[in-house]
Parts: C-alpha cells; sequence; structure tokens
C-alpha cells in the first residue's frame, strides 16, 4: 500500500515540474489541477474549514510557483507539495486563533490570573516549535496519521476511515511516530542543557 500523501500520484508528475521549471505555464497549470483538490483536502484537516482550506491552497500554489526553482526532487513531487500544505495550514490556524484572543485591556478584564510570566511563554513557545519541526521531519505518512490524530482531534477509527487504511495501521504509525518525537524531542532538551 503506498503511504499517505503518494496515493494516486501520476509518474508524469516529475516530467510536468521539469517542464514548468523551464517556464511552461501549461505545465504549472496542470500541477494546479491536478492537485487542487488533494491540497484543499489535506488543509480542510489542519484548519477544519472549507473556506480557510481554499484560501490557504491559494498561498500553497504561490508557494509553489515561487519555490519551484528550488524545488530539486529529493522527495516526491506530492511529499514536497504536503509538506508545504502541513506548513502553511498551521501558520493559517495560528494567525485565526490569534484573532480571537483578547488584546490590551479587554484581556487584563477576562484573564484575573496573569498566569505564566514571558520566561514560561518563551519556553513554550520553543517547545511547541520544537514538536512542529520534528513532526515536519516525520515521514509524510507518519505527519498525515499525527495531524489527524492529534491536530484535528480525530478518533483512530474516523483517522483510519479518512485515509482509507486499518485502524491497526493507524495506531501502528501513531505509535511509531511518537516514539521518533520523543527521541528527537529528547536529543533537543539535551543539547538545549548542554549547549
Amino acid at each position: 500500500m503506498t503511504p499517505f500523501p503518494r496515493e494516486g500520484e501520476s509518474p508524469g508528475d516529475r516530467e510536468l515540474v521539469r517542464r514548468a521549471r523551464a517556464g511552461s505555464r501549461q505545465a504549472l497549470t496542470d500541477l494546479i489541477l491536478r492537485y487542487q483538490s488533494k491540497v484543499v483536502q489535506w488543509a480542510a484537516r489542519i484548519v477544519r474549514s472549507a473556506d480557510d482550506a481554499r484560501d490557504v491552497s491559494q498561498e500553497v500554489f504561490l508557494r509553489v510557483f515561487r519555490s519551484l526553482p528550488e524545488y530539486r526532487g529529493e522527495s516526491e513531487f506530492s511529499t514536497w507539495v504536503w509538506r508545504i500544505t502541513f506548513n502553511l495550514s498551521l501558520n493559517w490556524r495560528e494567525r485565526i486563533m490569534g484573532r480571537f484572543l483578547p488584546l490590551g485591556e479587554e484581556a487584563e478584564a477576562a484573564l484575573p490570573d496573569p498566569g505564566p510570566g514571558p520566561e514560561e511563554l518563551l519556553r513554550a513557545a520553543r517547545r511547541s516549535e520544537a514538536v512542529r519541526a520534528a513532526v515536519l521531519r516525520l515521514p509524510a505518512h507518519f505527519q498525515v496519521v499525527v495531524v489527524l490524530y492529534y491536530f484535528r482531534g480525530l478518533t483512530y477509527e474516523q483517522t483510519a476511515g479518512a485515509l482509507k487504511v486499518p485502524v491497526n495501521t493507524v495506531k501502528t504509525h501513531l505509535s511509531r511516530a511518537k516514539a521518533r518525537l520523543r527521541r528527537e524531542l529528547d536529543r533537543a532538551d539535551d543539547r538545549g542543557r548542554h549547549g
């Protein structure tokens, strides 16, 4: 079974990318048409809104267009597009969530407990960034399971249904992804303490 998101990938991607990099507008249009619905689906799983997912997809293809000259083919084109979608979708969620946080005096009234101080917030932000970076280094089929289960809040069964894989595959991928993340974060913590 091909791991998500390479499912349904056409062998013609490499040729389209080559032609698009050489300046073919038609090849670029063909790539966008080929991946448009997939990108919207991938983004929707993270941003949780079809309208926002369509907006994210526009950002994704703008980034693809701008970054295509740097794409070296070290990973499949679909994996590269998935990573761009994943990053931009998470950024979108953070921007949207930021809009709903109270500002100024309203924030003080809404939050009588001052909560963590600047140092704690900085540590939490660094940890959050480290987790996000570690997730992005996972293989694509681990990334999507982590995103659906932890970020999207789907159950094992819902995640399996979304990916069209057995529930045991979801559990195995989650277990392996968590082990990798734990190792990476432990190494990062060690570097932080000794560096």
